[in-house]
């Protein structure tokens, strides 16, 4: 957690670059996913992305009166890099290559927790289960009667909560969601979401608002989520195909109030056979 300041990632936010920082095995296992997907999304995703996240105004910092300009962006740019974290699993360790690259793993860590708490009931012998906290969803088996899980994929209008559409699973399964439409500013007849493309320095601005994914573990649905919420629209869904990410692409509301929603190829196929694929 960044929050507290001395957790293992505080910690090694705060310690000099260059040599490797012991962490635990769970940090390095969530570390190493990290890289994973920031590889596979062309740096789409990236969990050193906060030094944008403070600029544009969505971290602690206070938001500020003005947008930042180019240099502002170039120079918070130059703080970002998942390429320059190093992960190593024998001992577990973290390395980075700059003194002032730090680590926040929001973006994937909440869902690996929920996956803890699965885990921990099937050690125990509790096959049947619905897991969620904060939208990061886990199922194990089934509910009462073999019935499916039934979970709701909210419609993406900032305004107000209603269900897209229900989906009926069994687990095991992770899901997880993001979404640009209830945390954002507008400025000068613009609005700018929270979520920041580590690629550009700068919030999307495509017309994509949510993505759900399902996948074997709430870790990679996490992560995955966020990674194709980036891209968005058409370069989410080829993304999304290419590494047979099972995910539901959810538009802005058109004036007449529809939503024209796309479904990754691993999706269908879910819908079909019930099957999700482990993902590399």
């Amino acid at each position: 957690s960044t929050y507290r300041e001395n957790s293992e990632l505080s910690r090694f936010n705060r310690a000099p670059g260059g040599a490797w920082f012991p962490v635990s095995s769970e940090t390095a296992e969530v570390v190493a996913r990290a890289r994973a997907i920031h590889e596979a999304s062309g740096g789409a995703f990236d969990p050193t992305v906060g030094p944008l996240v403070d600029l544009w105004g969505f971290g602690p910092p206070e938001r500020p009166v003005a947008l930042p300009d180019s240099a502002a962006i170039a120079g918070a740019l130059a703080l970002v890099g998942m390429d320059k974290v190093e992960v190593r699993g024998e001992p577990p360790a973290l390395r980075k290559t700059s003194d002032a690259i730090r680590l926040d793993l929001s973006a994937i860590a909440k869902g690996y927790g929920v996956d803890l708490i699965g885990r921990l009931l099937e050690e125990r012998g509790l096959g049947d289960y619905f897991i969620e906290i904060g939208g990061e969803i886990v199922l194990g088996g089934e509910r009462v009667g073999g019935k499916p899980w039934r979970l709701a994929v909210e419609s993406p209008r900032a305004e107000e909560r209603e269900v897209e559409r229900v989906i009926e699973a069994r687990g095991p399964l992770g899901i997880a969601s993001s979404g640009t439409y209830r945390n954002y500013f507008d400025r000068e007849g613009n609005r700018y979401s929270h979520t920041i493309d580590p690629r550009t320095g700068r919030p999307v601005t495509h017309h994509t608002a949510g993505v759900s994914v399902l996948a074997t573990t709430c870790m990679d649905a996490d992560g995955w989520a966020t990674a194709l919420l980036v891209l968005g629209g058409g370069e989410a869904l080829a993304l999304a195909d290419r590494e047979q990410v099972a995910a539901i692409v959810l538009p802005e509301p058109a004036l007449d109030r529809t939503l024209d929603v796309s479904e990754s190829k691993a999706y269908l196929l879910y819908k079909e056979n019930g099957r999700i694929r482990e993902l590399p």
